[in-house]
């Protein structure tokens, strides 16, 4: 969300999942409606990535590509995988809380704006213009589109969520919300990160709720640490945050927010069986945080 170009880690992560939950186990962690909506999205993206739509339907395309990315860096596909499941379940217990706004930032080619408004909850979805360009246009293709969800093109270095917020109509700013960061604020810098939180602590007079995924490099060997900045590189874009989870913890303390609940890998691992039956690990070093604003 820091440039106007096409983001390919928004869409490997878009391909990442459709690929895993071809396979039945992880399948039927998610809806049947979330499945259909990857397969759409993947096979809706520019070429050549598009080609993996009928590429990841083979078993054996899928057992190469889990091969290799576990060889260079193991539980990356797994931590795609449940960061998609536990932050869909934080979101349905905000809800049932009575939570009825949702932002994502650096939405890429997440389902969560379409699920979410299709139960009726507004819903906001702000990245690039790139990125929002081809998902309005597969929105329409599949008539995906509504009147609770919303979309804005933003460079956020060029325009920070200060000026662009209180210009969205469709935005209550006394409105219970959430706001998720997937996999957002690793390529921010810290001052930039910092500038987007006091943003959300300002404009929202309710009660925000803050969803995010972190990264502790520093968790990671030497060699996997360099296979996961370099990866990003390759793509064009740039791990800036490298914050542990202590430091993440204390921008959010200096930016109102306090955080209520967290998740690391292992702790996922002991509470779903359905990663007992896997031989799939998750990487270490993620984290999977909700804050709230401090009253």
């Amino acid at each position: 969300m820091n440039s106007g170009r096409f983001s390919k880690t928004a869409a490997y992560v878009a391909i990442k999942f459709y690929g895993l939950t071809q396979i039945e186990l992880y399948r039927k962690l998610f809806d049947e409606e979330v499945i259909t909506f990857y397969d759409r999205i993947v096979a809706a993206l520019p070429l050549p990535l598009k080609r993996y739509h009928s590429f990841l339907k083979q078993a054996w395309f899928r057992s190469l590509c889990i091969f290799l990315e576990e060889s260079l860096l193991p539980g990356d596909l797994m931590h795609i995988l449940m960061r998609k499941f536990y932050i869909s379940s934080s979101i349905d217990r905000l809800i049932t809380q009575g939570y009825s706004q949702i932002i994502i930032l650096g939405a890429g080619f997440d389902h969560i704006g379409v699920t979410y408004s299709r139960k009726g909850i507004s819903c906001l979805e702000l990245d690039t213009a790139s990125v929002i360009e081809i998902k309005k246009h597969f929105l329409e293709l599949h008539a995906y589109s509504n009147s609770k969800l919303n979309s804005y093109p933003v460079n956020i270095y060029r325009t920070g969520l200060s000026d662009l917020l209180p210009g969205i109509p469709s935005i209550d700013p006394d409105a219970r919300t959430i706001v998720i960061a997937e996999g957002f604020f690793d390529y921010l810098t810290p001052q930039k990160c910092s500038e987007t939180l006091n943003a959300l602590t300002h404009f929202f007079r309710s009660d925000l709720k803050f969803i995010s995924t972190v990264f502790s490099l520093e968790q990671l060997t030497s060699f996997h640490a360099f296979v996961f900045e370099n990866a990003v590189k390759a793509v064009g874009e740039k791990l800036q945050l490298h914050a542990s989870i202590e430091e993440f913890r204390n921008i959010l303390m200096k930016n109102n927010f306090q955080i209520k609940h967290i998740l690391q890998n292992n702790e996922m691992y002991n509470e779903n069986n359905v990663l007992k039956n896997s031989n799939l690990a998750i990487l270490p070093g993620f984290y999977l945080l909700e804050a709230g604003k401090s009253k």
